[in-house]
């Protein structure tokens, strides 16, 4: 049992680690870190990457909600990893919250959005799990589970949009949609192009990629 836990761990240590970095950046610069609509589009396009790691505000209680935003990513990055490699997870994260927060900042000048905070991870974890839905599904064993990651995919990304609107409500609902829904697209790409770099590099999905099981950094 020992040995099954420690195991875990190791095989965890890219998420493990990941995780204590936002945890330590949140705890010493979080106040700093937040974005408002109301903020011009130079200062929220400069503080695009740094926003990942602030809090976003979506109970009114700091824990839960950098916690659960946190999680979310967190959970995303351990499922992605296992598909792609680590040079692809670092393009998609950085691109997920450079294009989640850039039409974020569009849409704010507007006048759409009147009063919103623009912070928060989950574009990046919306970017990560995306595509590993994807390329769950086109390397399903048969058609049964093809179409049971489809829908998977499906209720992920109506979840994701609708719900966080639903969920929010108001300017933060309309903002978290317009940003996970870009996060979608990002996700979408990055699967698109590890597809054609595995098809121009000449691999093949091995079975532990099939499975999701792929040590990192070796998806294929």
């Amino acid at each position: 049992m020992y040995h099954r836990v420690l195991d875990r761990l190791k095989d965890a240590k890219l998420t493990i680690g990941a995780s204590l970095s936002m945890v330590a950046i949140n705890l010493m610069y979080g106040d700093s870190l937040v974005v408002n609509s109301t903020d011009s589009l130079a200062k929220q396009m400069e503080m695009a990457l740094p926003s990942a790691f602030g809090t976003p505000d979506a109970t009114g209680v700091d824990v839960l909600d950098f916690g659960g935003s946190a999680a979310f990513t967190m959970a995303g990055l351990e499922a992605a990893r296992r598909t792609t490699p680590l040079d692809e997870l670092a393009v998609t994260a950085i691109s997920a919250q450079m294009i989640s927060c850039g039409t974020d900042a569009l849409i704010d000048q507007t006048g759409l959005i009147h009063n919103a905070t623009d912070v928060g991870s989950s574009a990046i974890g919306v970017a990560w799990a995306m595509k590993f839905l994807l390329d769950r599904t086109a390397n399903a064993e048969d058609e049964t589970a093809k179409r049971r990651w489809k829908a998977a995919t499906v209720v992920f990304a109506g979840t994701l949009t609708l719900g966080a609107y639903a969920f929010l409500g108001g300017d933060d609902g309309k903002l978290d949609m317009i940003s996970h829904a870009s996060a979608f697209a990002v996700g979408a790409a990055a699967y698109k192009f590890g597809t054609w770099r595995r098809h121009h590099n000449g691999d093949t999905p091995s079975q532990e990629f099939i499975r999701g099981t792929a040590a990192e950094g070796s998806p294929a």
